[in-house]
């Protein structure tokens, strides 16, 4: 049995019928900002909302407090942000500063989103490429060491290379364009 210090002690059972004790963690204040606090901007720069009844039926709307209350704006946190965004973007960022308001204008929030991921790593991956074969074009020493190499790892006589049947084989190699594959 545990207590979670206020006085109320708790009890689970692990399935064989025995209880298992569970210390529970009590946790104060979230670091998430309420929904309060996240449309404060919006109630402070528009008043409460009203509703227009329109051809396609009715829709909030929010009166603008910088235009002087001549401005209806849809009541969408998005759109009125927007508004705020291009007509009292310096208004707005200094009510933000002076609030300790993080901004939640939408060039802002790119801002902020494009920040983030600067800070991780990149990947390479979609750069790069499998390099193709390199194949070293033929000269006359590059054959000649392959061709002793090949005497003396293969045991055969001198003579091998006088041998019709290996002038033969290295004048078809000679023809390959595209190498030659075994």
């Amino acid at each position: 049995m545990e207590s979670d210090g206020e006085g109320d002690t708790y009890e689970v059972s692990d399935g064989d019928s025995s209880p298992a004790d569970v210390e529970m963690q009590v946790v104060s204040g979230s670091s998430l900002p309420t929904i309060g606090e996240r449309r404060r901007d919006i109630d402070q720069f528009f008043d409460a909302p009203y509703i227009v009844e329109t051809e396609n039926g009715s829709k909030k709307r929010r009166l603008c407090k910088l235009c002087g209350g001549n401005k209806p704006v849809v009541n969408e946190a998005t759109t009125m942000r927007r508004h705020l965004q291009s007509v009292h973007s310096g208004t707005y960022h200094e009510w933000a500063a002076k609030n300790n308001f993080k901004s939640m204008l939408p060039n802002d929030i790119k801002k902020q989103k494009e920040a983030k991921q600067s800070d991780k790593q990149t990947q390479l991956d979609p750069h790069l490429r499998k390099r193709s074969e390199c194949i070293p074009p033929y000269s006359h020493l590059a054959f000649r060491q392959a061709t002793i190499e090949w005497l003396v790892s293969t045991d055969q006589p001198l003579q091998a290379l006088e041998h019709p049947a290996f002038r033969n084989m290295i004048q078809i190699a000679a023809r390959a364009t595209t190498g030659v594959s075994f």
